[in-house]
């Protein structure tokens, strides 16, 4: 009996921490989105795939914080200064860049 009130009440709780957890991750991812659309009409991310990449909106590249000039180092064929995940876009055929031709010597 303590057996069985033990696992309901562990089913229970993983149960709470999924169902309460999993939609903010979900909001917050979604918060980002919005943020980086809101960057990209302000001219501020120059992207070149689409969806744009969130690395370098959160600071993870060498660009300044909620900025993204991956389009212009293409445009320019600095591709070594292209953030690792505009790359792989553009290795899954995502690029849209305005600024030069989206191909990656391997």
């Amino acid at each position: 009996m303590k057996y069985l009130i033990f696992i309901s009440i562990l089913l229970l709780l993983i149960v709470g921490y999924l169902f309460w957890s999993y939609p903010r991750g979900l909001k917050a991812v979604d918060n980002l989105d919005k943020a980086i659309a809101e960057a990209v009409e302000k001219g501020d991310y120059s992207c070149c795939i689409d969806p744009p990449c969130r690395m370098c909106f959160m600071g993870e590249w060498v660009f300044e914080k909620g900025t993204c000039d991956c389009d212009q180092y293409i445009g320019s064929g600095e591709m070594d200064k292209v953030c690792p995940e505009c790359k792989h876009g553009i290795e899954e055929g995502e690029c849209e860049s305005q600024k030069g031709s989206c191909q990656i010597e391997l």
